[in-house]
């Protein structure tokens, strides 16, 4: 929808892989093509991009655990958060506003697939950037 299409976003959801993906693969979490993308990647990474910039943390995911992942999008920059921590952080502009027609997928990635072997719960997208309780 329309309303998706913001300069700014958070994607937060709780997610526990059954397994890790293997070298060279991906399991999506939460995907619209180009409007935003948050993957699991091999060794327990994280990343979250969306046009111009993408943040990635290193070994934050393990099979069997719940976490609460919270990818948020200012005007100038993507943060990865693990159970609201904050854990990775790209700095980069992002295009004047566009329509992206693409659905949101969770548990996948439109449009290659990329299933998720896990759970998924909780998930809550909306058009302002995060910011953790101090």
């Amino acid at each position: 929808a329309p309303v998706l299409d913001s300069p700014t976003f958070t994607i937060d959801l709780y997610v526990n892989l059954d397994r890790l993906p293997a070298p060279g693969a991906r399991m999506g979490l939460v995907d619209s093509d180009l409007r935003y993308g948050l993957f699991a990647l091999p060794g327990g990474d994280l990343t979250c991009g969306s046009i111009g910039v993408s943040a990635v943390a290193k070994a934050v995911l393990v099979p069997g655990m719940w976490k609460r992942v919270t990818c948020a999008r200012s005007a100038n920059d993507i943060t990865l958060f693990i159970d609201g921590v904050e854990v990775a952080k790209a700095n980069g502009t992002r295009p004047s506003i566009m329509q992206f027609p693409k659905e949101v997928v969770i548990g996948g990635n439109e449009p290659s697939g990329d299933e998720l072997e896990g759970l998924i719960d909780t998930v809550r997208i909306w058009r302002t950037p995060y910011r953790p309780a101090k």
